[in-house]
């Protein structure tokens, strides 16, 4: 990107430099993705890349907000490779400051919303950090996670999809875990991918484009708790068994998860950092490989968890 016609400013940026003299004309390098990778010495498993959702980035996978091991530490603990990348604009991939090229201004999530949204307790309990009965997000540890959260543009779909599939054509053939607003992302990549991604797993999608997907691909679609305490996610929930019928129905294959269903209850939309992350990270590993591959026959009608 270039810059040609913009103001020189005069600007502090240190006591030895009291009048620097700031061009902001010539060349930026933006709307790159940051990828981290680890390979274990004894890699006996497969090939994974975790794609976060939205005003996220990669740390989502790599730790909790209390500390505990994160869901890039226990594929790693089984031998598998991990790529964990972080999307264009968000965390180590920096972003554009000029506010001329991005399409719009950025969002940053408001804690309050995100206590409702991310369904860790009634919009009531945000004040005293008190959740659902039940709830496996560490609560008291709410304020550590906002620190971590990011920035975003929503109108970086296409840079951001471009980016990725340049890491997946760096990365070659693996298994793809995407979560919430990441997923459609990752749905994109897979329809492109000319099967290269065996294995898509989706987090509580949060955008599902169209419905066509390589037969090479099966696609997991995962759940957790306290859906019916918010609207939006209870017809998001709706949506996304109806788009993995369409799917089936399309001869791709399909497997639908909700956690409940395997005694795991409790679970926020930021499953992979609740308390018994591990838990829900054996079981889409274990049923997104299975061979035979469920899904509901019935549409869902909101009257689960």
């Amino acid at each position: 990107m270039r810059v040609d016609g913009a103001p020189c400013e005069h600007i502090y940026v240190s006591a030895t430099l009291p009048d620097y003299r700031m061009d902001p004309n010539g060349h930026y390098a933006i709307e790159a993705a940051y990828v981290s990778y680890a390979i274990p010495e004894d890699h006996s498993g497969e090939t994974w890349l975790l794609v976060h959702g939205g005003g996220m980035s990669g740390t989502v996978w790599e730790t909790t907000p209390d500390g505990r091991p994160g869901w890039r530490e226990h594929l790693l603990a089984q031998g598998h490779a991990v790529y964990v990348i972080d999307m264009v604009e968000r965390g180590r991939a920096g972003f554009c400051a000029l506010k001329q090229f991005w399409p719009d201004d950025p969002l940053m999530r408001v804690m309050e919303e995100a206590w409702e949204v991310f369904r860790i307790g009634p919009d009531t309990g945000y004040t005293r950090r008190v959740p659902f009965v039940g709830q496996k997000f560490p609560a008291e540890s709410f304020d550590q996670a906002a620190l971590s959260w990011a920035p975003r543009w929503q109108g970086n779909g296409d840079a951001a999809l471009v980016a990725l599939e340049l890491a997946l054509n760096r990365i070659g053939p693996c298994n793809v875990i995407a979560h919430s607003s990441g997923c459609g992302h990752a749905v994109r990549l897979a329809q492109g991918s000319d099967g290269q991604i065996k294995r898509l797993v989706l987090i509580e999608p949060a955008d599902l484009p169209g419905f066509s997907m390589p037969r090479e691909t099966a696609i997991t679609c995962v759940w957790g708790d306290f859906v019916d305490d918010h609207p939006i996610w209870k017809d998001m929930k709706s949506a996304s068994l109806d788009y993995l019928q369409a799917i089936k129905r399309n001869g791709g294959r399909a497997n639908w998860i909700e956690l409940g269903d395997y005694g795991l209850l409790g679970h926020s939309h930021l499953l992979m950092q609740d308390v018994g992350n591990e838990d829900v990270h054996d079981i889409i590993v274990d049923l997104s490989s299975d061979i035979e591959f469920r899904l509901r026959d019935t549409t869902y009608t909101g009257s689960g968890s």
